[in-house]
């Protein structure tokens, strides 16, 4: 209980430090919008999971429709590869990599507002105790009868935490003072060992790395004296919430539930973040509205995530120029989002900070459109990912 509680507070530490600097509020300039949408569809068969029809088909639209409001740039990576064939499974690697190509664009544009959103489809596991919600990407070995209770400490290596897509989003900074923040913050941190007591030697070197590089730059002087505004954000988890399993032979003490569901909601109060399931429940796919067809798909291919959907609805309702609290506003909605489907996301975020509601969230100019980076899964996690330009 003791290690639980040192654990937690380290986490709340290293955040802290992070951003113990002068916080600007988000620029009010025109808003550059940049994105990240991904489709994990093709599943290894070992791992008993089916492939998920429509996940590109979502990841697709979703980057169509931001491209269409506007967005500067953007990554959509699916498991189709540049011939339109599918069969490539996106690891916990490509999207990282994918994440770390957004963040160096954004660095190379140095835009004076920008905003970003990712979008994310595929199987999805949740831990309704603590809260904690784990995408699986497409290569991942495991038996569906091992995401039980005794697991949920091992699943932040082998799959795509929420956490760390979140803490990708939260602690991004433009200016390079920040980079040492753009690895998977979580997993990097988060004990090995199958238990938050079990702290190891590898996880305290990480964070005594952490600390001293902080330090050291702001001995340097090396944050910008004005401080480092935030970059506001919306993530968008397309997937399931209910699967892990209750394990009676192992309790999770109620001071580790408690804590990680404050740590997030001390968190995310800069950004949104939306889940097609809240916890202890399942997402379903739903078949293309026809209002959102492009083209004329066919067969399993012709289903989405639901909130695909719902973000595709908000961009055309709210308009350019749009702020983030009437983005907010519209994703949280509870209208149809398909026929005779009355569905709304389920939100989770903390008390967001009022200076990032009334930023523009989205470009005043849709009709200044950008570039797409279309990228394929590697099927392997130490692999280069392969993307081009569309």
């Amino acid at each position: 209980m003791f290690r639980t509680i040192i654990f937690i507070s380290s986490i709340f530490m290293l955040f802290g430090l992070a951003f113990a600097q002068n916080r600007p509020s988000p620029p009010e300039g025109p808003p550059s919008l940049y994105f990240l949408s991904v489709g994990i569809e093709e599943y290894d068969v070992s791992s008993g999971l089916t492939d998920l029809y429509g996940a590109v088909t979502s990841a697709e639209l979703v980057g169509d429709a931001l491209m269409d409001a506007g967005a500067k740039f953007g990554i959509i990576l699916t498991s189709k590869n540049e011939d339109g064939v599918r069969g490539h499974a996106v690891t916990r690697g490509d999207v990282e990599r994918a994440i770390f190509k957004l963040k160096s664009q954004i660095r190379r544009d140095q835009p004076k507002a920008p905003r970003i959103v990712i979008y994310m489809m595929g199987h999805g596991v949740g831990d309704e105790p603590s809260g904690l919600n784990f995408l699986l990407p497409g290569n991942l070995r495991l038996n569906f009868s091992a995401f039980r209770q005794t697991n949920v400490f091992e699943l932040p290596y082998t799959t795509i935490w929420n956490m760390d897509i979140l803490s990708a989003a939260i602690a991004f900074r433009i200016h390079p003072s920040m980079d040492y923040m753009d690895d998977f913050f979580y997993s990097q941190t988060f004990p090995k060992g199958g238990m938050p007591w079990n702290i190891s030697p590898d996880q305290t070197r990480r964070q005594d790395e952490l600390n001293k590089a902080i330090a050291d730059r702001r001995r340097e002087g090396r944050y910008p004296p004005e401080g480092n505004p935030p970059v506001p954000f919306i993530v968008l988890f397309d997937n399931c919430n209910a699967t892990v399993k209750s394990d009676l032979s192992i309790k999770v003490p109620l001071i580790f539930r408690y804590q990680m569901k404050a740590l997030y909601q001390n968190l995310v109060n800069e950004g949104l973040a939306f889940y097609a399931a809240p916890p202890g429940s399942n997402a379903s796919t739903i078949y293309v509205p026809k209002r959102l067809r492009k083209f004329q798909a066919t067969g399993n291919y012709d289903l989405m995530g639901p909130l695909g959907v719902r973000l595709i609805d908000t961009l055309r309702s709210v308009g350019p120029g749009a702020s983030f609290e009437k983005m907010q506003q519209a994703l949280a909605a509870n209208i149809p989002v398909a026929k005779d489907s009355s569905w709304a996301p389920y939100e989770q975020s903390g008390a967001l900070i009022n200076d990032t509601k009334s930023v523009r969230f989205l470009p005043d100019n849709p009709k200044e459109i950008g570039k797409i980076l279309a990228c394929h899964g590697s099927g392997k996690d130490n692999d280069a990912l392969d993307c081009e330009f569309l």
